[in-house]
């Protein structure tokens, strides 16, 4: 009888043994997916976990081997779920041949590591089991590793890295020669005991297969036995994850975070984690924001300029007071009866006082007799502002002909003072 330092194996020969297993537990690893970094010819990962372990050589096709000279090697098995596991059965290649110092293939079984994880990388995972005490001739060719934990990929790993010293007995390379790999116990997940009979107590997403404590809560749980619902702000998976938003406050789902009244102001979405998109604030996102480029997606409050004709501190209120333009700051001009102009552009859309024309009406009109028979317009243009310096543009159109739809020709340019006063003598 050989202790590995985890189980007993009974040895009935050199080449072969007999392992004894918890009735109730099943190879749930039979037949399952699985992968491998190499393979040695037509040695796949697979027939590692195929049944067949007769033949515990190359030739008998029973093993699946990795490529020469490789530094790493590493297989693994899925198991489609994350299910309680008691222990792991290696049965690794003899050759068929006596296995003690005179074989090769000890060596390459020395220094190997398993792993339990729930993702494919196995530093994700529980370190099983790594060898650093077998030689060629205390390593037995099967072996099982007791490991009671719950996950979803078994995982075997062997390694031979350049710069390290490895003990005399291991290999130069790194092999995986795995004839059969079994993974023993529960093939449904929730359920534990020597029959996997018993259920995991209520909330509980997986326990010790042996004892039934809970060894992690199902999503949206917390406490020793998952009898605790996740804090008002946390939810998911162990309760790491923080909740969002909600409307008024209110606490989100505890199990998906979504936020079953709506969001609050400044976020939308089913768990109100994303921010407004730039135009809209409020609740659930869904006001827009006034007349300007940006605005506080919680407020609603503008953070640049109102544009032009409007004012406040969401820019939505129309400029008032005979205003317009930019900031409110033009003032309306000579709009007839006094009414509001545009409070955009300053038009006067109830036209002008007499004397004025133009959109803002910021047009003098004068309409005068000469001294001879012909109607004669003078159209004075300029626009009104405090500048002095500015030249007003004074031209005069001459009748062409009678009645009210007379055409005008402009005979003379009045830019001058002086022609200016002639034209305004009287008849």
């Amino acid at each position: 009888m050989i202790w590995t330092g985890f189980t007993c194996i009974f040895l009935l020969s050199p080449m072969f043994s007999i392992i004894k297993h918890t009735k109730g537990y099943e190879n749930i690893a039979l037949g399952k997916n699985t992968w491998q970094s190499t393979s040695f010819g037509n040695h796949t990962s697979d027939k590692a976990v195929d049944g067949l372990k007769t033949n515990l050589s190359g030739p008998g096709n029973q093993c699946s081997i990795s490529n020469n000279r490789q530094t790493k090697a590493e297989w693994g098995v899925n198991l489609d779920n994350i299910l309680s596991i008691r222990s792991v059965v290696i049965y690794y290649r003899t050759e068929n041949s006596i296995w003690d110092s005179s074989n090769q293939y000890p060596g390459r079984f020395l220094g190997f590591s398993l792993y339990i994880s729930n993702s494919t990388q196995r530093n994700d995972g529980h370190l099983c089991f790594n060898d650093t005490n077998y030689t060629v001739k205390t390593i037995p060719p099967v072996v099982t590793i007791i490991c009671p934990v719950n996950g979803q990929y078994v995982i075997y790993y062997n390694e031979r890295l350049d710069g390290i010293s490895y003990p005399v007995d291991y290999s130069e390379y790194a092999f995986n020669e795995l004839c059969e790999v079994e993974v023993y116990g529960c093939p449904l997940p929730g359920f534990y005991g020597k029959n996997c009979d018993q259920p995991c107590p209520s909330n509980c997403r997986f326990c010790h297969i042996d004892t039934g404590i809970c060894q992690s809560c199902k999503p949206g749980f917390q406490g020793y036995q998952c009898e605790l619902p996740c804090g008002v702000r946390n939810y998911g998976q162990f309760c790491s994850k923080h909740c969002g938003n909600c409307t008024y406050g209110e606490r989100c789902h505890p199990v998906t975070g979504i936020c079953t009244n709506g969001c609050d102001v400044g976020v939308y979405g089913s768990t109100c984690k994303t921010a407004c998109p730039v135009g809209y604030h409020g609740r659930n996102c869904t006001e827009v924001c006034g007349h300007c480029d940006l605005c506080d997606r919680f407020t609603g409050k503008c953070t640049t300029h109102c544009y032009a004709g409007w004012k406040g501190v969401t820019c939505n209120e129309e400029c008032d007071n005979g205003q317009y333009g930019k900031d409110c700051e033009e003032k309306c001009k000579n709009c007839r009866n006094e009414t509001q102009c545009n409070h955009i552009n300053g038009s006067c859309s109830h036209g002008c006082k007499p004397g004025y024309m133009g959109d803002s009406c910021s047009q003098v009109f004068i309409l005068l007799k000469s001294k001879k028979i012909k109607r004669v317009q003078i159209q004075k243009t300029y626009e009104e502002n405090d500048d002095s310096s500015k030249t007003n543009d004074i031209h005069v159109y001459e009748s062409t002909g009678n009645g009210t739809n007379n055409r005008y020709e402009d005979v003379e340019d009045l830019s001058q003072p002086s022609n200016y006063e002639d034209m305004l003598s009287p008849l």
